[in-house]
């Protein structure tokens, strides 16, 4: 039986949306059935274009615009297509979407994300407390809801520091001033609060996982960054095994009994070999595609699980599997554009040819 998936985050320009690495695992799990829609936010996000993952697209309203907009929208959007399940991949519309959960359920659209509570206790402006209260080990960090209050963030936590968004994006500060440049940015971009944290040197690590919901962990993937955009933001990376952070990784998961995909950016400190928290992202992450190489495809689990599946833990996978970003032109039609426009959808043939692996079941 065919499934209808609808993917968000299918924006992919400087820093990339996961949406389109998440279609690309689900496309490469053989001996399945997928639809798959793109949903995204801006009528030239380039995943809308891409006619041998998506059989349609349609436009969703900006987060700013609440929680009721989305709804209308999702309900509008699948009185035109039903949808079996949906993959949430951004940190700004999270939240909604676990609120409309049961509903969205009980009109038969499933999706296998983190609770509201889950979500908010990881927040960068609750990470620190959520750290002291389960014995994680996370960078000094102070919140800061109005500018007015910044000079003070910047004394007690001191220079080198970094100043972080609520949702994206974070720069590394040396004086007062460049602080304060930053803070309006990021205040202008993404509104308060505004997070202050002190910067520490190391190595960073990464881990993608899926959470059971029960306290148990499904599957885990660990990624070194190996080449960075001028943001910080991995464009190359390799996998490989670190048993500090799937040990860490876990034991987030027991402590929260967190339910559904997360990214945990971890960095193992010079100053005492620890390992920080330095953010837990309540999705997939940009990179998840390597999953499929290093033969643990998460997207897939989360399919299952969102689907009522019950899945043995999956330890193994290969290490020394490596991504780089690329980009290539999409070519479409102008008419296509003006459909996302004026319409807010996309739709494209049926018949489109779509790349299947020829193995059989799910790949672990």
């Amino acid at each position: 039986m065919s499934l209808t998936i609808a993917i968000t985050g299918v924006n992919a320009v400087e820093s990339p949306g996961p949406g389109v690495a998440v279609a690309r695992s689900l496309m490469a799990q053989g001996g399945q059935d997928y639809r798959l829609i793109a949903l995204g936010y801006d009528a030239i996000d380039p995943g809308l274009f891409d006619r041998e993952l998506f059989r349609a697209g349609y436009l969703l309203p900006y987060p700013r615009e609440g929680r009721e907009a989305l709804q209308q929208r999702l309900d509008e959007i699948r009185q035109r297509t039903p949808i079996d399940i949906i993959i949430p991949t951004l940190d700004s519309e999270i939240a909604h979407f676990a609120g409309l959960e049961a509903e969205l359920r009980e009109s038969g659209t499933r999706m296998f994300i983190p609770t509201t509570a889950q979500i908010e206790a990881r927040s960068k402006a609750n990470l620190a407390e959520l750290g002291r209260k389960f014995d994680f080990a996370v960078p000094r960090t102070v919140t800061v809801h109005h500018l007015a209050d910044l000079e003070a963030a910047l004394r007690e936590v001191g220079f080198p520091l970094l100043v972080k968004g609520i949702y994206y994006d974070a720069y590394i500060c040396h004086d007062q001033p460049q602080a304060l440049s930053y803070a309006r940015l990021l205040a202008n971009k993404w509104g308060y609060p505004l997070l202050v944290q002190e910067y520490i040197q190391g190595e960073e690590f990464n881990a993608a996982a899926l959470g059971g919901g029960d306290g148990g962990i499904v599957s885990a993937l660990c990624m070194k960054k190996i080449l960075l955009t001028d943001k910080g933001k991995g464009w190359a990376g390799v996998s490989i095994r670190n048993e500090q952070l799937l040990d860490l990784t876990r034991r987030f998961i027991s402590a929260t009994r967190w339910r559904g995909a997360l990214e945990m950016e971890t960095l193992l400190a010079r100053r005492d070999q620890k390992l920080y928290i330095l953010e837990i992202n309540p999705r997939f992450p940009a990179w998840i595609y390597l999953g499929v190489a290093a033969e643990i495809n998460l997207p897939a689990h989360y399919v299952d699980l969102a689907r009522g599946r019950k899945l043995e833990p999956v330890n193994d996978y290969q290490v020394g599997k490596l991504f780089t970003h690329y980009t290539i032109d999409l070519i479409g039609e102008i008419s296509q554009l003006d459909s996302l426009l004026s319409r807010g959808e996309i739709h494209y043939p049926e018949t489109n040819p779509v790349q299947h692996s020829t193995d059989e079941g799910p790949t672990s």
